[in-house]
Order: structure tokens, then C-alpha cells, then sequence
């Protein structure tokens, strides 16, 4: 007789009932039992401890196996309690014993060691070199009975093979090295950790794709996956996410989940109200939940850090900086010397320091522009854009300003019904307010004037502007917004009125010029994905 034993337990402290976590489709036990399925034998049976067997008994059922319920602690006493409910005590009698954290184990290998069982009988078998966690163990029944008896050790009673193997003088155990194809010792398949869990989650996302893969996956679709660079090099990305930094920081970093599988550390406070509707918006466009981690990276478990802040903290810089090598895509801060890659892609005035990339040349500008015959215009048609926080409150008093002008306004608002309550009744034919945009700049060149703050749309709409040979960009960094920020939106009005009437509105952004234009890049020897 032969039986298959998969053992499972819900008590795990490092990582609480990961047997249960989802991964794909299914729970991590499912991935277990359906490859052990494919292994011929006479019963299988799901080993579990008494304090599991209400949660585990329907899933044992669910794929084809026997739940019997043993010992907690003395896993070794558990798989004999097994042997004798199921009479396995003849003196042939086989036992392959799999574990439930293990979703990637190599089928074809433990139907292969079965066969090796069988015509060399010895008390224990095994292959040497298979990744750790993707091999299976088989005993002689009654040899496991007989060492159970034998050893009161609790390391052989937890781990149940070292109680024949780390005793050679009773009994004989075979370490047969595993063959070319699955001899891959270096790679790691188990699940012990949220490293393990995440590690996983990335090779069923390689195999599968998007499909519902109903079947456990084969030993080269494993190791293909293990080679894949988002699981030996796994990338976690540290946006900002605090109220008054935009949603830029986010969203930038959401979309490189979506595209290279990277993960994405969002803290269990998050300040960012948008944050919420942005995730889900995100996650159909294709980002998976798992990518979304809070618990804080452990040292090594990642191969880079890539944080994305206007100005990132000292102490967060400096705790990361221990962890992984930190690649920092960074405006402001002065704490930069603790990360390992400075990207300014953003110039940033005024700072003393020195980035390994400092080149505005690789924000993505538009495709869409205005031609020389656009710059004759009459400067109607205006989009103000303050960012997807919009902290300061400044599109209301701006669109104000501007629809008394009598200009067309485009306003984008987090909060479109909110920011409708606040514009006077007679100003609302002027003032049309939508909610945020996709893919905003190839939108711009619809406007002869953009109003926005200093980030990547102003960027974007100078880009845009360039051919027409006018800047038509205001930014909040000019002082024309706290002018926008008073109550006097009579003043305002005028003012902009005379502003508009010089003709073309020939605006350009002061500081922009100066540091994209004047001055020389900052640009070091440097290779970035």
C-alpha cells in the first residue's frame, strides 16, 4: 500500500494560517493537495492537528482527500496515528509525506521517487538539491512507527524525517541527488514568510498571466518562474501618501506596479483621501491587491527600494538606507546623501547637491502639441489643474478669477460637486468642472492657457506650447496665486483682464526656464531601469 500525507497546521506564528492565504485562485493548502493528487496512491490523506480540523476538514473533502486529525506539536506521532486508522503496517507499506506550505512542489519528482522506493526499498528516500520547498520525503511505514518509538527528541518528532535520517545505525536512508533537471538547491518555494508569501505571488503572476490556472504547475514553469528578474530581483516602490504632496508620488508608482510587477508600500495610516478611489481605480487597470504591502521591508528581502517624494524624510531615507540599495526620485529634499541613486528628473532650484540623474528630458512629455498657427489665439479656452489634492484650495478662487474675465474654464476637482456648491450661480455657464483626467497631456493642447502648479504638467503643457512660441503655463510658485488666494476676486478679475488683453499671453515660467534651459544638467555616470 502506498499513502500520501500532506501535514497542515493553522498555528504558525511567523506567518498566521498561511496554509489559508490566497494565492491565484485558490489557498496555498489547495496548490499542495492538487499536485500530490497527481500522484498515484492508495488513499490521501490531509494530517491535521485537532485545532485545525473543523477550518481544514471541508477543504481535504473539497480536493479528494482524508482529514484525520492528530497531535499539534509531535507531527511524527500524527503521521503514525495516520498509518494505523488507514492499516498502512505492512512490511511494504509506503508513506510519502508532503507539507502544506509547500504549493510548488515537483509532482513529477515525488512520482519518480516513489518508483526509485520501489526497487531499492530502504526506510527513507529522498532527493537532494530540489529547490527548498518543492521535495518530498518516503518512508517504510512500518520504519517510521518503529523510530517514533525510538527517539524522544522533539526536533525528529516536529520534523518526522530526521528521526530516521539522523539515526543511520538503525535505520537505512537513501539521499539520491536529484536529477539535472530539477537539482536546484539555491532556490527557495517554501512559505514561512510574508517574504515567502510575496515571493509566491510572483511566480504564480510569471506562470499564469492572467488566466485561472486550474492545475498545479509543472517543474519547468517553477524553475522558469524562479529565473524570471521580478522574483530574484523584487523591486518595492515608497510613494509619499500624505496629505498636501499631490497624487503624483502614487500614481507614478502604482502604474510601475501594473507594468513591472513591483510592490508598492502603502502604510496602514495613510494622510491621502484620495488614496482609496485611486487603488481601485488602479486595480482595474490590471495592479493586483497583493502588490499593495504595509507591513515595513525587512533588510535584504528586497534587491531595490525606489522611494518617490517631493522631500523625503531624514529618518525614513536613513532606515531604508540599511535595508536595500534605495534608489530616491526626489525634488527637495537636503537628506539625499543616504540613498545609493538620486533621479531629479524635476530640476530643483536652490539645492546643493549632486543627482546621478538630473535630466528633465525623461519626464513623458506629449505627443499632442500645438502647431504655429495655434499661437494666434485668443487665449479663451483655459484648464486649471492644481494637482489631485489641490491642498491649498486655490482652483476655486482661480476659476472665479478667470470666469469673471470671461473666459472658458475647465477646472479638474477631486471633489466636482463639492467645488460646484462654491461657484456663484452666474459664473457657472464659464466654469466647467470634471473630475480627474486620464492620460492629462495629451489633453492640453485643447487650452491656450494651463493653469497648474509646479510639477510634470507644467512640464507637460510648456511641451505642448513650445511650437506655438509662447509659454501659456501660470504656476503656484508665481505669486499671481496668492493674488488668487485673497477674497477680492473683483481685483483679481481686472488685474487678469489687462493681463489678457496684451494679446497673446505670452507667459513663460521663470524658474522652469532657468533650470531646464540655462542651466547645464547634473548628469553622472548612472544606468537606471
Amino acid at each position: 500500500m502506498t499513502i500520501v500525507i500532506v501535514q497542515c497546521r493553522l498555528s504558525s506564528t511567523r506567518l498566521p494560517q498561511k496554509a489559508l492565504l490566497p494565492l491565484g485562485n485558490k489557498p496555498v493548502i489547495a496548490w499542495t493537495l492538487e499536485a500530490m493528487n497527481l500522484v498515484p496512491a492508495k488513499k490521501h490523506i490531509l494530517a491535521v492537528d485537532y485545532d485545525s480540523e473543523e477550518i481544514l476538514a471541508p477543504i481535504a473533502k473539497e480536493y479528494g482527500f482524508e482529514c484525520i486529525a492528530g497531535s499539534t506539536e509531535d507531527v511524527l506521532d500524527r503521521f503514525c496515528v495516520v498509518a494505523q486508522k488507514v492499516g498502512c503496517l505492512g512490511p511494504t507499506d509506503i508513506i510519502l509525506r508532503a507539507t502544506a506550505d509547500n504549493p510548488f512542489l515537483f509532482y513529477e519528482a515525488a512520482i519518480q521517487l516513489l518508483e526509485e522506493m520501489k526497487k531499492n526499498p530502504c526506510d527513507y528516500i529522498t532527493f537532494t538539491g530540489l529547490p527548498h520547498g518543492s521535495g518530498v520525503e518516503v518512508f517504510n511505514a512500518r520504519s517510521m512507527i518503529e523510530a517514533c518509538g525510538m527517539t524522544d527528541l522533539a526536533y525528529d518528532h516536529e520534523h518526522v524525517g530526521p528521526a530516521l535520517y539522523n539515526h543511520p545505525n538503525d535505520f537505512a536512508c537513501t539521499m539520491l541527488p536529484a536529477p539535472g533537471k530539477w537539482n536546484h538547491p539555491d532556490y527557495r518555494t517554501t512559505i514561512d514568510t510574508y517574504a515567502d508569501y510575496r515571493r509566491a505571488l510572483r511566480i504564480v503572476k510569471v506562470v499564469s498571466g492572467n488566466r485561472n490556472l486550474r492545475r498545479p504547475f509543472t517543474y519547468e514553469e517553477i524553475c522558469n518562474a524562479l529565473e524570471h528578474k521580478s522574483v530574484i530581483n523584487p523591486i518595492l516602490c515608497i510613494p509619499s501618501v500624505s496629505k498636501g504632496h499631490g497624487t503624483g508620488h502614487l500614481r507614478r508608482c502604482l502604474n510601475l506596479a501594473i507594468t513591472t510587477s513591483v510592490d508598492v508600500y502603502i502604510p496602514t495610516d495613510p494622510n491621502l483621501s484620495e488614496l482609496d478611489s485611486l487603488v481601485e481605480k488602479m486595480e482595474m487597470e490590471g495592479l493586483e491587491k497583493w502588490q499593495i504591502i504595509s507591513e515595513f521591508p525587512t533588510s535584504k528581502e528586497y534587491s531595490l527600494i525606489i522611494t518617490d517624494y517631493f522631500s523625503i524624510p531624514k529618518q525614513l531615507i536613513k532606515d531604508l538606507s540599511t535595508l536595500s540599495p534605495v534608489a530616491s526620485i526626489d525634488e527637495g529634499s537636503s537628506f539625499t546623501q543616504y540613498c545609493d541613486y538620486l533621479l531629479d528628473i524635476i530640476p530643483s532650484a536652490k539645492l546643493n547637491r549632486v543627482a546621478n540623474l538630473s535630466n528633465p528630458g525623461f519626464i513623458p512629455l506629449p505627443k499632442t502639441r500645438k502647431s504655429k498657427d495655434d499661437a494666434l489665439v485668443e487665449n479663451n479656452k483655459v484648464l486649471v489643474s492644481i494637482g489631485g489634492e489641490d491642498p491649498a484650495n486655490l482652483s476655486l478662487p482661480i476659476s472665479i478669477a478667470l470666469a469673471e474675465c470671461n473666459k472658458n474654464v475647465t477646472v479638474i476637482s477631486a471633489n466636482p460637486l463639492e467645488l460646484r456648491k462654491q461657484i456663484p450661480d452666474d459664473l457657472l455657464k464659464n466654469i466647467r468642472i470634471v473630475p480627474p483626467v486620464n492620460n492629462l497631456k495629451e489633453r492640453l493642447y485643447m487650452y491656450d492657457i494651463v493653469v497648474t502648479h509646479y510639477g510634470f504638467t507644467a512640464f507637460e503643457a510648456l511641451a505642448v506650447f513650445a511650437f506655438a512660441g509662447a509659454f501659456s503655463v501660470f504656476t503656484s510658485s508665481l505669486s499671481i496665486f496668492s493674488t488668487f488666494s485673497s477674497t477680492d476676486f473683483t481685483s483679481t478679475a481686472s488685474a487678469l483682464t489687462t493681463f489678457f488683453a496684451t494679446g497673446s499671453a505670452v507667459f513663460f515660467v521663470a524658474t522652469v526656464f532657468f533650470v531646464a534651459i540655462m542651466s547645464p544638467p547634473k548628469t553622472h555616470y548612472i544606468y537606471f531601469m
